[in-house]
C-alpha cells in the first residue's frame, strides 16, 4: 500500500515539473521553445526626423527623445537644417518627444517594427506672444504738440523715391529644355512633395518613379528648344531600400554619361546638349539586385 502511494506522488511531481518547465521562459529558451526577445529588440534602426516651424522654416536645436517602458532609448538634437538622424533599438510602442524653449512640446507613440522607416516631419508651434503697447489716441484735426525748444519730427509730406540703381532686378532663370517625348517607359508617378532626407539635408522632391530590377525606367525625347544644357536632379534618400541606382545619359544615341547614384546621395549635373536633336535617360538597378524602391526627381 505504501509503495502504491509512492508511485502516485512520483507521477504528481513529474507532472508539476513539466508544467513549470513549459511555463518558465528561461527553460523554454534553453530547450529552444522560445526566442530571446531582447536580441530582437537589440536591432538598431535609423530614424530620420525633420522639424519645422509653422511657417515651414527648418528649426534647429530641438531635442528629440525616444523613450520606451525601459527608459530613454535615444536622444538627439536637430541641426541648422532642422534635420537629425536618430539611431534607436527597434521596438514597438516607442514614444517620441520634441522639446525646444519658446515652442510647444509635442509627444506621440511611434511603431518602428517591420518595413522601411520613412522620414518623420513635425511642426512646432511658437509659444512666444508679441507684446502690444498702447499709445494715447491723437486727434486728426489737431497737430501733435511739440515741447518748447524741441525740433519737430514730422515726416516730409512727399516721400523720397529710391533711385533706379537702388532697385535690383532679379536675374531671369535660364529656360528649361523643351522636348517632345516619343518613346520610353518613364511613367509619371505624379507630384510628390513630402520631405526626404538626403546627405544630412531635408530635400523637397517634385515627383518620383518606381524602379525594379526587371523594370528599368527610361525616356526618349526629341529636343525642341534648349539652353545648351540638360539639367539633371535626382536623389536616393537615406532610408531607401535601394543600395544604388545607375543613371545613363544618351545624346543622339551615344552614351554621354554613366552615373552611379548611391543611397543618401543627390545627383545634380548639367549635360552639354549643344546641337543635339535627341536625348535618352535610363534608370536601372545594378546587376543581380532584387530590390525595388523609388528614385526622386528634385527641382532642377
Amino acid at each position: 500500500m505504501k509503495s502504491k502511494w509512492t508511485v502516485y506522488i512520483g507521477i504528481l511531481l513529474s507532472i508539476l515539473a513539466i508544467i513549470v518547465a513549459v511555463t518558465t521562459p528561461e527553460v523554454r529558451q534553453f530547450f529552444g521553445f522560445e526566442t530571446n526577445q531582447s536580441s530582437k529588440d537589440a536591432e538598431i534602426k535609423e530614424v530620420p526626423v525633420i522639424v519645422r516651424t509653422e511657417s515651414s522654416e527648418p528649426l534647429a536645436g530641438v531635442k528629440v527623445e525616444f523613450t520606451s517602458h525601459r527608459g530613454i532609448a535615444a536622444t538627439a538634437v536637430t541641426e541648422s537644417n532642422g534635420y537629425v538622424m536618430v539611431k534607436i533599438p527597434s521596438t514597438r510602442d516607442l514614444q517620441i518627444t520634441l522639446r525646444k524653449e519658446g515652442f510647444e512640446t509635442i509627444s506621440e507613440i511611434v511603431d518602428l517594427k517591420g518595413g522601411s522607416v520613412v522620414a518623420k516631419t513635425y511642426t512646432l508651434k511658437s509659444t512666444s506672444k508679441s507684446t502690444s503697447f498702447s499709445t494715447p489716441p491723437i486727434s486728426p484735426d489737431k497737430p501733435t504738440p511739440v515741447p518748447v525748444g524741441a525740433t519737430s519730427t514730422e515726416p516730409s509730406p512727399t516721400p523720397t523715391r529710391p533711385s533706379p540703381t537702388q532697385i535690383s532686378a532679379k536675374e531671369p532663370k535660364p529656360p528649361k529644355v523643351e522636348c517632345k517625348t516619343f518613346g520610353g517607359t518613364l511613367a509619371s508617378e505624379g507630384e510628390y512633395t513630402e520631405i526626404i532626407p538626403v546627405a544630412n539635408k531635408a530635400e523637397k522632391p517634385v515627383s518620383r518613379l518606381y524602379v525594379t530590377g526587371n523594370n528599368p525606367r527610361l525616356v526618349v525625347c526629341q529636343i525642341q528648344k534648349s539652353f545648351g544644357e540638360l539639367p539633371l536632379a535626382y536623389a536616393l534618400p537615406e532610408n531607401s531600400q535601394l543600395d544604388s541606382i545607375v543613371a545613363k545619359v544618351y545624346i543622339d544615341g551615344k552614351l554621354r554619361k554613366n552615373i552611379d547614384l548611391n543611397r543618401g546621395e543627390a545627383l545634380r549635373e548639367k549635360i552639354d546638349i549643344n546641337g543635339a536633336s535627341t536625348y535618352k535617360l535610363e534608370f536601372s538597378l545594378p546587376d543581380k539586385s532584387d530590390k525595388s524602391d523609388y528614385i526622386y526627381a528634385l527641382e532642377k
